[in-house]
């Protein structure tokens, strides 16, 4: 397995390479030969959405997570408030962490699964 990755890297970039793209050092955007340029996306700029139980180990990991990086965000414990229960159902919510970025709904907790809808949610 670890072979076969190496061999994908290589090729990727020798891909890179060959193809005259130039990968400049601010990471913001990339260039072609031919002078096409395209942007980064721009990363969610909401309210992260938790549901969480004040019992619940993941939920205060995710939670930790969104404050030690910054992350806008609000926790709606659903034992305690009757509201945020309503709305955690409405919403599909099954288990805890229950966590909604712009139209995206993820239960648990998985930085890479939130970094990657921090990066792909309007």
């Amino acid at each position: 397995m670890k072979t076969f990755i190496a061999l994908i890297a290589l090729l990727l970039t020798s891909s890179i390479a060959g193809a005259g793209m130039s990968l400049p050092a601010d990471g913001e955007s990339y260039e072609l030969a031919s002078q096409t340029t395209i942007a980064k996306k721009d990363r969610f700029n909401g309210t992260v959405e938790v549901y969480v139980t004040s019992w619940c180990r993941f939920c205060s990991q995710a939670l930790d997570y969104l404050k030690s990086n910054g992350i806008k965000h609000v926790a709606h414990d659903i034992e305690k408030d009757s509201a945020a229960r309503q709305k955690y159902e409405d919403l599909g919510g099954q288990g805890v962490p229950f966590i909604v970025i712009g139209s995206n709904k993820m239960s648990g907790f998985s930085r890479e699964a939130l970094e990657y809808y921090l990066e792909n949610s309007r």
